[in-house]
């Protein structure tokens, strides 16, 4: 949950409203939820990076663009370990001759979409400024301004092809990308829309959030309705013949009485077949004391729980969770009392002692042979060194690692087989 007036937590909720975990940070975040490899994650906004934590909340990982500025909407853990993200490749550009009215010196960010594999290796780069054209930009985008984010990417959905369906809110767009070549498939909505809407009383969305493939093949969306007339937020799913290029309404949901939510808000399909809207930037608290946070309905529209939160409070996205099998995106959540990183039970990986000063011996056991690599990073994330890079008979192994060049503080080592990842925290003393 974000609150505009600086503090933020992070809150974990069970069923009956009650607290599971929560985390207070003195800065705005975004996009906390649960990945398929079971661990929580988060965009700090002070670090300009994601975190990933365990179940006790503890910082096990980080995620961050090399070559721009990490954004704060959306990442992607796969349960292989690889992961996507959205970054802002920010130009300076002379818009003088594009755009009537335009500046000399204007700033334009363009948002990059980013993957990298379990080793953090870069294995996708795709530059919206060689895919989107500045005039692309939705109607109420002001072209003539200072600094422009024209394209404003907020979600990223692997497709069941492995292909990436991004939303992109600035242009009302939904855009399907080859993974492998970065070619566009499809464009649903905004100005080059490829689809007809079928059966959609508001003839399609606008500034829309969190965009999802369901498991019948539709898609699911929240809908922020910033050019609606009159202004309205809503869930909706539709339909889509790829081949004909038709999207038909199939299912959608307004409050009542109606909210808008100028930005940010989310919709996701529960595996009961319930939907759990998140209502995002809820404008209505400049008439009521309280926000609707998040909505849970059935397919016929009954609300079957609901979350209110003081006025001047918002939530970027809700998501419901399985602790026992699913997580918000679909997959095993594997965290438990014997396994706190998330990996599978037959990796183990061990320092003792630790804390330690000047030096530790880390044990590890490797269930067949294989490549192994195990790294140290900081607290920050950054790799500090390779500690193992080899393949590895099956069995147990034992290494002495060293502190004396390093300084005092938090450190994170990161074990990485074909199939499972580890990491435990290590404290130097100094």
């Amino acid at each position: 949950m974000g609150n505009i007036l600086v503090t933020s937590y992070l809150i974990d909720i069970n069923a009956n409203g009650s607290v599971n975990y929560y985390k207070k940070l003195d800065k705005s975040a975004t996009d906390f939820k649960i990945q398929p490899n079971g661990y929580y994650t988060y965009f700090d906004t002070r670090a300009e990076q994601y975190y990933m934590m365990n179940r006790r909340f503890e910082i096990v990982d980080s995620f961050y663009s090399r070559q721009f500025k990490t954004n704060n909407h959306e990442l992607v853990v796969t349960e292989k370990g690889n992961y996507y993200l959205i970054a802002d490749n920010t130009k300076r550009m002379d818009l003088t001759d594009i755009i009537p009215g335009g500046q000399e010196d204007a700033e334009v960010t363009a948002n990059v979409i980013q993957g990298f594999d379990a080793n953090k290796k870069l294995i996708f780069n795709w530059n919206g400024f060689d895919y989107y054209k500045l005039t692309d930009a939705a109607k109420d985008i002001n072209l003539t301004a200072k600094v422009i984010d024209y394209i404003h990417t907020n979600s990223i959905e692997i497709d069941t092809d492995s292909n990436l369906i991004i939303s992109s809110r600035n242009i009302d767009e939904i855009t399907k990308i080859d993974r492998k070549t970065g070619k566009i498939f499809w464009r649903f909505g905004g100005k080059n829309n490829q689809f007809s809407f079928i059966d959609d009383p508001l003839n399609g969305f606008s500034h829309q959030h969190d965009v999802r493939r369901l498991k019948n093949g539709n898609i699911l969306l929240f809908d922020n309705g910033n050019s609606h007339t009159p202004t309205v937020s809503r869930a909706v799913e539709y339909k889509l013949d790829e081949i004909k290029k038709e999207a038909k309404l199939v299912w959608e949901y307004r409050h009542s009485p109606e909210i808008f939510s100028a930005a940010m808000g989310s919709a996701q399909r529960m595996p009961n077949g319930n939907t759990l809207i998140g209502w995002g930037f809820n404008i209505s608290f400049a008439t009521n004391m309280y926000m609707v946070a998040a909505t849970e309905v059935d397919s016929l529209g009954n609300v079957v729980f609901e979350m209110n939160l003081a006025a001047l409070n918002y939530s970027y996205r809700v998501y419901h969770y399985d602790a026992k099998s699913a997580s918000a995106g679909g997959g095993a959540v594997k965290t438990s009392a014997a396994n706190e990183s998330g990996s599978p039970e037959k990796i183990n990986l061990t320092l003792y002692p630790n804390p330690f000063n000047p030096s530790t011996i880390l044990k590890y056991n490797t269930p067949s042979s294989g490549p192994v690599t195990i790294k140290l990073y900081d607290a920050l994330g950054r790799e500090i060194k390779t500690l193992v890079d080899n393949s590895s008979e099956e069995g147990t192994h034992t290494l002495s690692v060293s502190g004396t060049e390093l300084a005092g503080g938090i450190y994170f080592v990161r074990m990485q087989t074909k199939d499972a990842v580890k990491t435990v925290k290590a404290i130097l003393l100094k």
